[in-house]
């Protein structure tokens, strides 16, 4: 039912303050599924707790912005090592392996991942670490 009262409506800021105050899981995740505007789906992405669902975010949103929000409350270590090793955007993969506190996966990481800016980022990591 409030699917079709919310998304009818063609109102960015309509939508946008929809979000922004309201605290039901089950909305904000259908607007952050469906939503057009790739800007509400990262407001709402940012209310959401449930590491399962944003990990499913991360790898079928289409905007790089909502999978880096997605990302960003993700605290799941085993859940940011699944999206470093399977996600093929190396921007997402960096969010994830700033989150990551094991340094032998970093490690790993460092010398087997296929891309060489990823290589170089968790180096820089642990370097800095």
């Amino acid at each position: 039912m409030f699917r079709n009262i919310f998304f009818k409506n063609d109102d960015f800021k309509t939508r946008n303050d929809i979000v922004r105050n309201n605290d039901d899981s089950k909305i904000l995740k259908e607007f952050a599924r469906n939503d057009s505007d790739y800007r509400i789906r990262i407001h709402a992405v940012k209310r959401i707790f449930d590491e399962d669902f944003l990990k499913e975010i991360v790898f079928t949103d289409s905007n790089r912005q909502v999978k880096i929000a997605a990302v960003r409350n993700i605290e799941n270590q085993y859940i940011l090592k699944d999206i470093v090793l399977n996600h093929s955007n190396c921007h997402v993969k960096m969010e994830a392996l700033k989150k990551i506190d094991d340094e032998s996966f970093l490690s790993d990481i460092s010398l087997n991942d296929s891309n060489r800016h990823i290589r170089k980022f968790a180096k820089e990591l642990i370097k800095n670490g």
